[in-house]
């Protein structure tokens, strides 16, 4: 984008304007404050947890613990499938960019590019037709 420095300044200063009249400035300003949120928060149906990592940033996110993950163990738990999936997905002799588990209590899925995503599921289970 090349606009001369006084369009530049104008277009910004409208973006800001509008800003403050959406009440934006306030939302972004509580997120920046809000350090937990809730797993509900996401919207996806049947996740019960998830890392995110951007490669770029190297920022990561994941949700607040929840039942089933509120104790030390469950949540030890949980960190050994982080574990497993990373282990699995950048093995040397074989590495992937994607890899689905289906566990005994989670379906686990890892996906490698430009981000890194593990994102645990309820088990799903499969039938055989």
């Amino acid at each position: 984008m090349n606009l001369p420095r006084q369009s530049f300044i104008s277009q910004f200063f409208c973006l800001f304007q509008r800003l403050i009249k959406q009440k934006c400035l306030r939302a972004i300003s509580d997120s920046v404050h809000k350090t937990e949120y809730a797993i509900a928060e996401v919207g996806i149906p049947d996740l019960r947890h998830f890392l995110y990592k951007s490669k770029s940033t190297a920022q990561f996110t994941s949700p607040q613990y929840e039942a089933p993950y509120n104790t030390d163990e469950e949540q030890r738990r949980l960190f050994g499938l982080y574990q497993y999936l990373h282990h699995k997905i950048h093995n040397a002799a074989r590495p992937l960019k994607i890899l689905f588990h289906v566990g005994a209590y989670e379906t686990l899925l890892g996906w490698v590019s430009c981000i890194h995503m593990y994102i645990v599921l309820i088990n799903i289970s499969f039938k055989i037709l």
